[in-house]
């Protein structure tokens, strides 16, 4: 299975980084040929909205997107990695999909839905996308962003197997990554990327642990989250005095 990673955290030392670390260390040992694309580190420009692709299939800017597309073209899967940015994907990973456009061969009626899709231009169609999405909130900060994945899977003709929502992100700063807890939670991204190599879907089980709460209410999760924040707005971060209050 060809895998096209796509890491829309702009961050190297967050939980974004941590998991994507993970599931793609666990994707290259279950034997997927895996393209890991840090989209920070790349030049990619916005659309430009020209109209230019239309014709010719290609994009009129010269930079680094043209071999990203390429690689995404040919891929069997797509796994993207992002934190939440005011309830949506991050900027970079939005700039990226922008210029997907592309592949965009037009609108055609899809009868047995009775709506209109995008015919698409891919190479390797019926593509798997499977997203990792990480917030600082908890379930709720997800409910935006999983509907945009599901109406871009949709339109792209890709079938989403999993969108996997990681909350309470202070907390693995917090705790240390050893705890039982967080081990768990890690472990379950782990499987997810070998259940997505050998049988192109991920058990509803391994979501779940993935996606497993850690405070018990919200109540408490905003209370132990109370000197995280104030250290952040302070600039201080989130050290071992976090630590102890938890």
């Amino acid at each position: 299975m060809k895998i096209l990673v796509l890491r829309g955290n702009p961050r190297k030392d967050g939980v974004s980084e941590k998991i994507a670390d993970i599931f793609t260390g666990a994707l290259r040992r279950a034997g997927a040929d895996v393209a890991d694309v840090r989209l920070a580190s790349k030049k990619i420009k916005p659309c430009e909205g020209c109209f230019c692709c239309v014709a010719s299939g290609k994009c009129k800017i010269n930079d680094d997107a043209a071999e990203i597309l390429e690689v995404l073209d040919e891929a069997d899967a797509l796994v993207c990695v992002s934190p939440v940015y005011f309830y949506s994907m991050s900027g970079l990973l939005k700039n990226f999909f922008d210029r997907c456009f592309p592949f965009v061969e037009g609108y055609y009626l899809d009868r047995s839905s009775a709506s209109l899709k995008n015919s698409m231009r891919f190479s390797v169609k019926n593509k798997k996308f499977l997203a990792i999405s990480v917030a600082s909130g908890r379930m709720g900060s997800f409910e935006a962003l999983s509907l945009t994945y599901k109406v871009m899977a949709s339109a792209m003709g890709f079938e989403l197997v999993a969108d996997i929502r990681r909350g309470e992100s202070p907390y693995f700063s917090q705790l240390s990554m050893g705890s039982v807890r967080i081990r768990s939670i890690l472990k379950a991204f782990e499987s997810a990327a070998e259940e997505f190599v050998s049988t192109g879907s991920v058990s509803a089980e391994t979501v779940g642990i993935a996606e497993r709460p850690i405070a018990e209410s919200d109540s408490a999760y905003s209370k132990h989250t109370a000197v995280f924040w104030k250290l952040k707005r302070s600039g201080s971060g989130a050290g071992k005095s976090v630590r102890k209050k938890i």
